[in-house]
């Protein structure tokens, strides 16, 4: 086996990790963020069977389960300009396995790629220790061997993935941004309805109402202000568009009228023409 690089001491270190299959490390700007696509190996064949460590956390009084956003028909993926493939799964290895060994995340160009993490050093914590509800992020360490400039220096490190997942919406998982911290770290941010506490869950429907109330709060608070402060008006006369709202009771009782008179009706036809007249009258 041979690596081409300039100390012995940093290809010994290379050579114990396993420098076939693996990727040069230089600087990558990320592009765009795609779909994924399926396939078991890759990188050099299947992967070696590892457990992936529990995917719950437990903190600040709150309770968080990310292991629906687990894939098991494809990764999730992101391109960039560089030529580079990113493949990430959460609470498990990657569909597509890199080097013969399971990885939660791995940096692909062509058929050779790198690790990102290990599985087994997983670390779960809060996004923002003041505020549960902002997400939980997870942390992977003991990646491929890497190569890094410390003050002009050439260090040898490890490569680590951080995955911040932000509580949001009903969606299970959306891949958000990837940023390269440096050479060997890398931070990808999701959007999920599993970043956020187990039981805080409101979807789409509880949002819709919450931005009525709001709107219905704002207009009568501005109006009441508005007509308080530069008409002089005081009491219901105050309130906005105040003639319009007092109709509201009566066309209520007159649209509940017209509702039950047209049900009455059809109620009636139906009794004639479907069960001859054997349905009670009201």
């Amino acid at each position: 086996m041979q690596c081409a690089v300039s100390r012995h001491t940093l290809c010994l270190l290379l050579a114990l990790q396993g420098c076939r299959g693996q990727i040069d490390d230089e600087a990558d700007g990320v592009g765009g963020i795609g779909g994924g696509d399926g396939g078991g190996g890759g990188g050099g064949g299947g992967a070696t069977k590892a457990a992936a460590p529990s995917c719950t956390l437990s903190a600040k009084g709150a309770t968080y389960n990310l292991a629906g956003m687990k894939r098991d028909d494809h990764d999730y993926t992101g391109t960039t300009p560089g030529g580079y493939t990113y493949r990430f799964n959460v609470c498990g290895g990657t569909v597509k396995v890199c080097n013969s060994q399971a990885a939660p995340a791995s940096k692909w160009r062509g058929t050779k790629c790198n690790n990102l993490g290990d599985m087994q050093t997983q670390e779960i914590g809060l996004v923002d220790a003041k505020d549960p509800g902002k997400g939980v992020k997870i942390t992977y360490k003991d990646g491929d061997i890497c190569k890094k400039q410390i003050n002009g220096q050439m260090e040898i490190s490890s490569r680590q993935i951080n995955y911040e997942i932000e509580c949001s919406g009903d969606d299970p998982a959306v891949l958000k941004h990837i940023d390269e911290v440096s050479m060997c770290e890398y931070t990808v941010t999701f959007a999920s309805k599993y970043g956020c506490p187990v039981g805080s869950h409101r979807g789409r429907g509880w949002k819709f109402v919450i931005l009525v109330l709001t709107s219905f709060f704002l207009y009568f608070a501005i109006g009441f202000g508005i007509k308080y402060q530069k008409y002089g008006m005081r009491g219901a006369e105050a309130v906005p568009n105040v003639d319009m709202w007092r109709q509201v009771p009566g066309l209520v009782k007159d649209g509940v009228s017209f509702t039950a008179g047209g049900a009455k009706v059809g109620y009636g036809v139906l009794n004639e023409k479907v069960f001859k007249g054997k349905l009670p009258n009201f």
